[in-house]
């Protein structure tokens, strides 16, 4: 089983505990930083199954055109 973006913070979240439990039950990680990447090895996580590959989310953002105003208006 393969993880994204395991090893992040999340604020005030209720799903801490499933996040932590779906991280040690994952054999591969993908991480969205370096940071995450530590937390998940100081779990005790096999370095070598953890990579650091940035959030795809963001991947589409530059292309990203947001609604003028009379668009949005339009819309509702």
């Amino acid at each position: 089983m393969a993880h994204l973006a395991g090893g992040d913070i999340t604020e005030y979240a209720f799903d801490e505990s499933i996040r932590h439990a779906i991280t040690k039950m994952s054999h591969l990680h993908f991480t969205t930083c370096a940071q995450s990447s530590q937390r998940i090895i100081q779990m005790g996580e096999d370095p070598s199954h953890v990579y650091t590959v940035g959030n795809p989310g963001l991947d589409d953002l530059n292309d990203f055109q947001p609604l003028l105003l009379n668009e949005l208006k339009k819309i509702n």
